[in-house]
């Protein structure tokens, strides 16, 4: 009893030692130079989280990427109709109105997305910003006295610096199934990121008179957050800072993604105030 007691002992630990070298030996190889791609973010595009362990002094902080589509926010990730054949889905309307057949609600797609850095995208959509509060500064000028011009133009310049200061210049700018096409298309490696993401259907019904189905698909990246190291731990830790606003808050880093495409931090500085 007590060999056995042993021997399964030995097979657990032996099991245990296995497992970790496989992900050393995954993650050496994932970070093996050149790296696919390395982009230089900041507070903008990175959100952080922060867990303390009950008992330790030790902090686990880990970022995650904040990246929207055109003329979407960073918290939504619907993709537009017109990816869904790229995607390999094909649509087909279940029974009982604007609802997904549970064979489609199964349907999982693992593809790529390719992300875009502070790029035509990102310029796009500053531009439409500045188009929105030239209309309302032209609006207002016409009609001063107009309260809810007066109110338009203040939304509008709050938006236009929401763009320029705030928001996310990361953007998702195309997707599929095919990684080295998508690099080929998007070579330039400090620019563009290309990760791995699952994709899954969705459907949202719209009322003009009658029921109008719009069918969409929405992202999850394969790996959804980036471990801070302990040595750049203190940039995110320090609770003074942490309690600020975003402003206060400013940091750049570079984010590499390997040969699995999955991302590491390669270092951090906070920005001077």
């Amino acid at each position: 009893m007590a060999r056995r007691s042993r021997n399964a002992l030995l097979m657990g630990l032996a099991l245990v030692v296995g497992v970790n070298a496989a992900v050393l030996v995954g993650a050496y190889s994932n970070r093996e130079q050149p790296a696919d791609s390395v982009l230089t973010l900041s507070n903008r595009e990175l959100g952080s989280s922060l867990r303390s362990q009950a008992g330790l002094s030790t902090r686990t902080v880990n970022l995650w990427l904040g990246y929207r589509w055109f003329g979407q926010s960073a918290q939504e990730s619907r993709i537009p109709a017109e990816h869904l054949p790229d995607l390999g889905f094909a649509v087909d309307p279940g029974q009982g109105g604007c609802e997904l057949m549970d064979s489609q609600r199964r349907q999982v797609r693992t593809g790529f997305l390719v992300l875009e850095m502070n790029g035509m995208a990102y310029r796009r959509s500053l531009d439409e910003a500045r188009a929105v509060q030239r209309q309302a500064a032209a609006q207002l000028r016409a009609k001063p006295q107009s309260e809810a011009l007066q109110k338009a133009l203040k939304e509008a310049d709050k938006a236009l610096s929401h763009e320029l200061n705030v928001a996310s210049r990361l953007f998702a700018v195309d997707l599929g199934l095919d990684r080295q096409a998508l690099r080929a298309q998007y070579s330039d490696t400090s620019r563009y990121a290309v990760i791995g993401a699952q994709f899954r259907l969705g459907v949202a019904a719209s009322y003009n008179g009658e029921q109008e189905c719009s069918y969409y698909a929405y992202a999850r990246p394969v790996v959804q957050r980036i471990s801070v190291p302990r040595n750049y731990r203190h940039i995110f830790t320090d609770d003074a800072w942490v309690s600020g606003q975003q402003g206060e808050r400013a940091f750049t880093a570079s984010i590499a993604w390997g040969s699995r495409l999955e991302p590491w931090l390669l270092s951090a500085q906070r920005l001077a105030q």
